[in-house]
């Protein structure tokens, strides 16, 4: 019998998180809880934190107990990143995060660039996870992808950093081309004036811009595709209006798993965080059957 998860609009009540910190490899890491039920990780999409898991929280939080990590450096409560900060080193964070809570039973989800940093969590030899269930929400197995897109600010945030610019300067230009993409969708008309925007941008004034870039330049010239293995019971899901380069990389990596990927019709990269109606029974049931 199919579980059905809380309508969520710009009318409706979202729910509370409750704010909590841990002490891991000496970091001070910070995650928002909400929910009961079976447990499911949260790891952001690059570079945001964890309070873009609200609507989603909200819409499963009857059925789901969920766990959204502020990654060390991406804005939210989490201090700044102490390790090099690269994808493989993130992993390692949601290693000991998620072995904390002593589940034998639970879910891993991975949005974006956090579902390839989900992968490296589960296939990494040391310490590996081994989740129940895997959700890749809009993911890609490759930065090299993103390059051969010639995506704008990647490539004037390399030049400004090699021409020695100062973090103030690029933080004030990232920051500008993020809300600009964020205010441009549906989604932000919807929810524009609601906290999660004030949330959102207390959030990412705490951007370590340092921290957020080699996070995802260290993609670049790597390629982890032949990690995802059938060995663990997966979901693929992405947009119909994603980019390109996420598309191909979530059908590449549900190819390679061996399973149909889901597609979400008449939305963008930004579903997930503001438009979760469209996929939230999808992941609710595949969690639950």
């Amino acid at each position: 019998m199919w579980q059905h998860p809380n309508l969520v609009n710009s009318e409706t009540d979202l729910g509370t998180f409750t704010s909590h910190k841990i002490k891991l490899l000496d970091m001070d890491i910070h995650y928002r809880r909400m929910g009961k039920g079976f447990p499911l990780f949260l790891l952001p999409s690059w570079p945001m934190s964890s309070i873009e898991y609200l609507p989603i929280a909200s819409a499963l939080q009857n059925h789901i107990s969920l766990y959204a990590i502020d990654f060390p450096g991406w804005g939210g409560k989490s201090s700044q990143m102490i390790l090099e900060p690269t994808v493989n080193n993130y992993a390692k964070i949601v290693q000991e995060w998620v072995r904390n809570f002593g589940y034998k039973n639970y879910g891993l989800l991975g949005y974006s660039l956090g579902g390839l940093i989900a992968q490296l969590a589960i296939t990494q030899k040391e310490k590996k996870l081994t989740p129940k269930k895997v959700v890749y929400v809009s993911t890609l197995h490759s930065g090299n992808d993103i390059k051969k897109e010639k995506q704008f600010w990647l490539s004037a945030y390399t030049f400004a950093d090699r021409i020695g610019v100062s973090d103030k300067i690029i933080h004030a230009f990232l920051s500008k081309i993020l809300k600009k993409t964020v205010e441009e969708t549906d989604y932000y008309k919807q929810y524009k004036d609601h906290p999660i925007f004030q949330d959102f941008t207390k959030d990412i004034a705490n951007w370590d811009i340092s921290a957020i870039m080699s996070a995802l330049l260290s993609t670049i010239g790597s390629d982890y595709l032949s990690t995802y293995t059938k060995d663990f019971e997966s979901l693929v899901v992405y947009a119909d209006q994603d980019p390109s380069f996420i598309q191909k990389g979530s059908l590449e990596i549900a190819k390679k798993i061996g399973i149909t990927p889901i597609v979400i019709d008449n939305a963008d990269h930004n579903h997930f965080g503001f438009d979760v109606n469209k996929s939230a029974m999808i992941i609710l049931n595949f969690l639950l059957a």
